[in-house]
């Protein structure tokens, strides 16, 4: 028997927190319904955001004279970002007080506010 306290998690296990979600989308994970909320739609943004870049960027070689098309492409990207900075606003206010103070302050770490 250990002599650790009772409920203690000992160090030859692996960590919970789930590594590529933190580092890849920024959040604790998909398990919660806002985790995966976010998940899912900034998902569906950036592949949205490829694949119309791809068209217009097609489109735009046939129809070089229309400036209509390089407009599209260039504000593609905006749109897409803006709105999973706007689906990220949504998954910090559904975290409890803790949660949301650790997003925060690591986001304030990592842009140097």
């Amino acid at each position: 028997m250990q002599g650790d306290a009772p409920g203690a998690v000992s160090s030859d296990h692996g960590s919970k927190w789930p590594a590529s979600a933190m580092l890849g989308y920024g959040t604790f994970g998909r398990r919660t319904p806002a985790g995966r909320r976010y998940h899912t739609r900034s998902a569906i943004a950036l592949i949205a955001m490829v694949v119309l870049c791809w068209a217009v960027a097609i489109l735009a070689g046939d129809f070089h004279h229309n400036s209509v098309w390089r407009v599209i492409l260039s504000l593609a990207p905006g749109a897409a970002y803006s709105y999973i900075a706007w689906e990220g606003r949504r998954y910090l206010l559904s975290l409890d007080e803790l949660a949301c103070r650790i997003q925060l302050e690591a986001i304030a770490w990592t842009y140097l506010i």
